[in-house]
């Protein structure tokens, strides 16, 4: 999923966000981390971490997709005032 993340693949992030959910959710809802208890700690810390990485990202692209919607819609005020009917 970073890997996705990080080459721009936002539907494959989707796709991949679609099947780790219900996973996570089974993962805990199993008890997982009362039979395993230090045993899985690193693993959470991992998960951890990739989670803010993936956040980090989507964010910034967030951002990058916002400043180019703002940018299309100032071009098409631009196109607007110069067509001519």
């Amino acid at each position: 999923m970073l890997e996705a993340c990080e080459g721009d693949d936002w539907p494959q992030v989707t796709a991949l966000e679609q099947q780790r959910a219900p996973l996570l959710k089974q993962f805990f809802d199993e008890n997982t981390l009362q039979t395993t208890g230090l045993e899985i700690s690193s693993d959470l810390e991992k998960l951890i971490a990739i989670n803010q990485a993936i956040q980090s990202k989507s964010e910034t692209e967030r951002k990058n997709l916002l400043c180019q919607l703002g940018n299309l819609k100032r071009i098409h005020k631009v196109v607007d005032a110069y067509s001519i009917d």
